[in-house]
């Protein structure tokens, strides 16, 4: 299959690329610069979260599967709403325009609360869920739509583990008093479970071409 991965010069992207192509898999990646990034220029797509809509039919065009792998932790709520919201949206739709065939949104996982009481960075990614969600539930299609909802990602490159590492060698504990819950998924892990998910979404679809996920 074709697949275009956006923020594939990201953590999560990264991973995703190089075991989408171990399983077989030809990857584009979708990235708004090239530069650093270890991948032939044939398979390189241009775009540019910072500017929802720029470019996305282009970049989308004969892909079989999108994934958004794009995110940012830091920022003001305006860059989180136009990087974590509309630019997801606007992918989206470039791609139910463009006829591809499954769409996976990696979102993340967080606490069951008020969207009004959750930080930009939820909150951002929770409004393009319930957009695509929304949209699939009124316009059955073709596409199919996987919205996944890791919580804490753990690597030996990851920003995390380095955290996580720098704090281990402090002389003191760091931690509040309380128990402190994480539900830490390793990256290849992640990584194993998407690449099942669209392999079997791409066999659900050659049975059944009208149902959505």
């Amino acid at each position: 299959m074709n697949i275009l991965i956006c923020g594939a010069s990201g953590f999560i992207g990264r991973h995703l690329a190089t075991s989408f192509a171990s399983a077989g898999h030809q990857v584009f990646a979708g990235i708004r610069s090239a530069a650093g990034l270890d991948a032939a220029p044939d398979f390189v797509r241009k775009i540019d979260f910072a500017t929802p809509g720029s470019n996305y039919t282009a970049a989308v065009k004969g892909m079989d599967v999108v994934i958004n792998a794009v995110g940012m932790i830091r920022g003001t709520p305006q860059q989180f709403a136009t990087v974590q919201t509309d630019a997801p949206i606007a992918l989206f739709e470039a791609c139910r325009a463009a006829g591809v065939n499954h769409f996976v949104q990696i979102s993340a996982l967080g606490p069951n609360l008020p969207e009004t009481q959750l930080p930009p960075f939820l909150a951002s990614k929770y409004q393009a869920d319930a957009y695509f969600q929304r949209v699939l539930a009124s316009n059955p299609g073709t596409l199919r739509c996987s919205i996944i909802k890791p919580s804490l990602i753990i690597g030996h490159d990851g920003s995390s583990s380095r955290l996580f590492r720098a704090l281990a060698t402090l002389p003191l504990p760091c931690v509040p008093q309380g128990e402190i819950r994480l539900q830490p998924v390793h990256i290849d892990d992640l990584c194993a479970a998407i690449v099942r998910d669209v392999e079997a979404t791409a066999q659900a679809c050659a049975q059944s071409p009208s149902s959505n996920n």
